[in-house]
C-alpha cells in the first residue's frame, strides 16, 4: 500500500511539473492581456454631478468621470469609445437624439460627457454611460485586421463588445 501511494504521488508530481512550464503561463497571459482593457469595460455608470450652462438659445450639460485608466498614451494614440444607455436603448457617442446633441471629450484621467439642447431637461442627468479604452497597439492590431479607426469609432455597443471579445 505504501509503494502504491508513493508511486501515485510521484507520478502526479512528475506530470504536473512537465505539463506546464512557467513560460507557458506567461505566453498565455500575454495573449489574454492583449484585449483585457477593452474586454473589461467598466459597468454602466451615471455621472456624479452635472453642471449646466446657458449659451444663447442652448442649454449645455457637462459631466465628467475621473479614471486613471485614461492615460496620456490612450488619449494621444489610442481610442476611447463611449456609449450612452437610456432605458434599453444603447447609442454610440456622438449622437443627436430628440433635439439634443451628445458628445464627449477625453483628456488624461478625465472623460467629459456633454449634452447640448434647446431647453433644460433633467432627464439628461439620468443617463448611464460605458466606455471602452483601446491602446495604440490594440488599434493597430484591429486596423491590420481590416477595421479602420473611423469604423471602430462608429461601432455599435454590441458590435464593439463582440469584436473585442474575439
Amino acid at each position: 500500500m505504501n509503494k502504491q501511494t508513493f508511486f501515485i504521488l510521484t507520478s502526479g508530481l512528475i506530470l504536473s511539473l512537465s505539463a506546464c512550464k512557467k513560460t507557458d503561463i506567461k505566453e498565455d497571459l500575454a495573449i489574454v492581456d492583449k484585449y483585457v482593457a477593452a474586454a473589461a469595460a467598466p459597468a454602466w455608470r451615471s455621472v456624479g454631478s452635472w453642471s449646466t450652462t446657458q449659451e444663447d438659445a442652448s442649454v449645455i450639460y457637462n459631466g465628467s468621470v475621473t479614471d486613471t485608466s485614461l492615460t496620456a498614451a490612450i488619449v494621444a494614440d489610442g481610442l476611447v469609445l463611449v456609449y450612452k444607455k437610456s432605458g434599453s436603448e444603447v447609442q454610440s457617442l456622438p449622437v443627436e437624439e430628440a433635439g439634443k446633441f451628445w458628445y464627449y471629450q477625453v483628456s488624461e484621467n478625465t472623460l467629459e460627457i456633454n449634452c447640448e439642447g434647446a431647453e433644460s431637461d433633467d432627464a439628461v442627468k439620468q443617463q448611464t454611460f460605458q466606455y471602452i479604452l483601446l491602446s495604440a497597439e490594440q488599434v493597430a492590431d484591429l486596423e491590420s485586421k481590416g477595421h479602420s479607426r473611423s469604423d471602430l469609432m462608429t461601432l455599435s455597443h454590441e458590435n464593439a463588445r463582440a469584436l473585442l471579445n474575439n
